[in-house]
C-alpha cells in the first residue's frame, strides 16, 4: 500500500479525507441544478417510452409504404458500422499486421489499398508513421 499513497498518508488519513468530502453539511447548489437537468431528461425518456409504446412505431414515419424509416435506417447504419470494424480486423489479422491501439495509418492504408485498386504511398506520412 505504500506505493499507492505519498510519503506521509497512512490508510487513516486517507479514508478521514475521503469521508469528510462525501459527508460535507451543505451540498452544492450547482449539484441540485444538474440533478433536476438530469431529472428532466430521464422524465422526457420515459414520456416519449410511453407515447411509442402507446402509438406504435408509425410515429417514426414508417407508415409509406415505401419509405425508409428511422428505425431501418438506425439499424442499418449500426450493422454497417459493426461490420466495417469487424472487415478492417480480419484484414488486418489476414495480413499479419499488428492490431494495436495506436494510430498506425501506413499499415492499415497498405493492406487496403489492394482493395481499392490504389498503390499505397506511406511518404506522405510523417517517419514515426512510416514503420511497414
Amino acid at each position: 500500500m505504500s506505493d499507492v499513497l505519498k510519503p506521509g498518508y497512512t490508510s487513516r488519513t486517507l479514508t478521514d479525507k475521503l469521508a469528510s468530502i462525501v459527508f460535507t453539511p451543505t451540498t452544492p447548489t450547482a449539484w441540485f441544478v444538474v440533478l433536476g437537468f438530469a431529472f428532466m431528461l430521464t422524465t422526457g425518456l420515459i414520456v416519449a417510452l410511453c407515447y411509442l409504446l402507446l402509438k406504435g412505431v408509425g410515429i417514426w414515419g414508417n407508415n409509406v409504404p415505401v419509405g425508409w424509416a428511422f428505425d431501418i435506417i438506425n439499424f442499418v447504419w449500426w450493422i454497417g458500422i459493426g461490420h466495417a470494424g469487424t472487415l478492417i480486423s480480419a484484414i488486418l489479422l489476414k495480413r499479419d499486421l499488428p492490431q494495436t491501439s495506436e494510430v498506425d495509418l501506413c499499415r492499415t492504408w497498405r493492406a487496403f489499398s489492394p482493395a481499392t485498386g490504389q498503390r499505397a504511398r506511406c511518404s506522405r506520412f510523417p517517419r514515426s508513421v512510416r514503420r511497414a
